[in-house]
């Protein structure tokens, strides 16, 4: 099952309280925020990756390094990125680390 999230919106007394609900693996795990400020967002700020990281990920992405089973290797995306295979290599752990470290901050 792949990662869901759902999210409504609901008022209460003191302002806007979000709930969701995150799906995993078949178990749910249930969130409360509430909302402080809505506004608009720099995504520069938000993210984890550079922007080298982010091309190296999208590029892993469209030659299939992230399908089970993989159909592109680490040779096909240094291609892609117009860099030596230990350069992409390195782009993608680094980045694959900061978003695993990001996602466990968030949820546990």
């Amino acid at each position: 099952m792949p990662n869901t999230l759902s999210l409504f919106i609901q008022p209460s007394r003191s302002g806007f309280l979000r709930h969701g609900a995150i799906a995993h693996a078949g178990s749910v795990r249930l969130l409360d925020v509430e909302v402080l400020d809505v506004g608009s967002y720099d995504r520069a700020v938000t993210t984890p990756l550079t922007d080298r990281q982010r091309e190296a990920v999208e590029a892993a992405r469209e030659v299939g390094y992230y399908e089970v089973p993989r159909t592109g290797d680490i040779e096909t995306v240094a291609r892609e990125l117009d860099c030596a295979v230990s350069t992409a290599s390195t782009l993608l752990r680094r980045a694959e680390s900061r978003l695993v470290e990001r996602t466990l901050e968030a949820f546990w």
